[in-house]
């Protein structure tokens, strides 16, 4: 996987677990705790994948370390 990839699958992975669920969640009208507490969920779960993702590209390369690193800094 390129650098690239990598950074495109990162960010669709941090949008669809960090803001795609919880705007899902706003917009269905769920409401009370419900909503709170799968937005917790979803953020916490969420980041097990991006975890990944930052341990693969630390021990890929470089570059690729970088590339995580640019998205984290610019659009997290």
């Amino acid at each position: 996987m390129t650098p690239a990839q990598l950074g495109v699958l990162y960010k669709t992975w941090q949008h669809n677990f960090k803001y795609g669920i919880q705007k899902f969640m706003t917009k269905t009208g769920a409401k009370g705790p419900q909503r709170y507490f799968f937005n917790a969920i979803a953020r916490s779960l969420g980041g097990i994948p991006l975890g990944a993702m930052e341990r693969y590209a630390r021990h890929k390369s470089k570059e690729h370390e970088k590339v995580i690193e640019t998205i984290k800094t610019k659009y997290w």
